[in-house]
């Protein structure tokens, strides 16, 4: 079993590849999807409850941001 730490977040590495699609949920400035693209070619999805740093993710091909939060129900909330 192949395990990584990357940016703090601790993964099985061996199901990763180009048809990888991660979701980033917190993603602050988007530091984690960044590496993970670069290191596996995956598409990322980070979603950050705060508009502002939200704004800050990477503006790069396979990295979607969503300046969102991901509440504790079925639905889902757009940050003010």
């Amino acid at each position: 079993m192949s395990v990584a730490t990357i940016e703090e977040h601790t993964l099985l590495v061996r199901p990763l590849g180009p048809q990888s699609v991660v979701l980033d949920l917190g993603a602050n400035r988007g530091v984690f999807s960044a590496a993970m693209v670069e290191r596996f070619g995956c598409t990322c999805h980070a979603v950050e409850a705060n508009p502002s740093v939200a704004a800050a993710i990477p503006d790069a091909p396979r990295i979607t941001a969503y300046p969102a939060s991901c509440p504790p129900t079925a639905s889902t909330t757009q940050a003010p």
